[in-house]
């Protein structure tokens, strides 16, 4: 790996932005150390017009927003710089929010969450980018390689996940990413009614959205937040996207698996069929979730699967969405 391209930074945690960093001049990112909120060794990448922060103690991405601007992804404040011992790891689950990768389906591994892959610490180096390496799970069988680089103009990320197979049998699992939005208007994702859902998209038993908040378009389905209990929906849309949406922005996440293929015609998809899923989660805590899922497949020793996503955050107001690097009419 190698070493950091920018020398460290010393500036005040500040969960909003570093503010005393000068805007980076058009066309180039920056890479750079620097506390983020309680967490002192935090990873910043920063273009003219967007910012993203990693967190290798716990392995997630924790920012990414406009620059200077409010964060899209949900921190969880009160674990801030709070890391679980490695003997806890294994009892309970730490939410701290931000993104994160699981395996999936979730149904092979009992809660908690593979204290190894979500919540310990993460080998990190730069190249063009962030690259963050999970421990090896000796029960999953994987370890997850995550390339996140930050596009020079606008608030395009690039999210590279590999999965690998570092055990000495096959395993058979699908890349899971985990995205916690921080309170949006609704979250969404296209309606498919030529799929295997009759609806265009499934409600997950015992998690069933309440009909009040949600609403089903010819082209999407949006759901908002329930403060009272937890809901879920999926889909298989081949158009690949999930999305929230906020008075001022939008974060929209599509998945890359090739060239023209987001998801998978016919191959198998975690919870019957499903590469999209949103989660509405109740009071006290305020956050949504974008999911999305690589289908499953089974790696020989060594063997790898790779599931890329794409951010985009957009602003938008009362005259709709503009693209981030479009400063508004005066």
């Amino acid at each position: 790996m190698t070493q950091l391209l920018a020398a460290v930074v010393a500036l005040a945690a500040s969960p909003v932005g570093p503010a005393a960093s000068p805007a980076e001049p058009a066309g180039t990112v920056r890479i750079w150390h620097a506390p983020f909120g309680k967490w002192p060794d935090a990873v910043w990448m920063a273009s003219a017009g967007a910012e993203v922060v990693v967190v290798p103690r716990i392995g997630r991405i924790m920012r990414f927003a406009f620059r200077g601007g409010r964060n899209a992804l949900w921190s969880n404040r009160a674990l801030e710089g709070k890391p679980v011992p490695d003997a806890n790891r294994a009892a309970e689950w730490a939410n701290y929010g931000g993104d994160k990768l699981w395996p999936a389906p979730q149904d092979r591994w009992s809660w908690p969450p593979d204290p190894l892959l979500d919540g310990a610490p993460h080998e990190v180096a730069t190249d063009r980018g962030i690259v963050l390496t999970s421990p090896a799970s000796p029960t999953a069988g994987i370890r997850f390689v995550r390339e996140i680089r930050l596009a020079p103009g606008g608030a395009v990320l690039r999210v590279r996940n590999v999965m690998e197979n570092v055990s000495q049998k096959p395993v058979e699992w699908s890349v899971w990413q985990v995205a916690q939005v921080d309170a949006p208007l609704y979250v969404s994702m296209p309606v498919h009614r030529a799929g295997g859902f009759p609806k265009g998209y499934r409600a997950f038993p015992g998690a069933e959205p309440r009909a009040e908040l949600l609403t089903v378009t010819a082209t999407e389905v949006r759901m908002r937040r329930d403060p009272r209990r937890g809901a879920k929906i999926g889909g298989d849309s081949p158009l690949g996207w999930v999305r929230a949406v906020w008075p001022d922005k939008r974060l929209t996440i599509t998945i890359q698996l090739r060239p023209g293929v987001r998801v998978e015609r016919g191959a198998p998809y975690p919870d019957g069929g499903c590469a999209l899923e949103l989660w509405s989660n109740p009071d006290p805590l305020r956050y949504m979730e974008l999911e999305l899922l690589g289908p499953i497949v089974r790696l020989p020793p060594g063997g790898r699967a790779e599931m890329t996503t794409v951010w985009t955050l957009e602003r938008q107001g009362p005259a709709g969405v503009r693209r981030a690097d479009r400063p508004p009419r005066r």
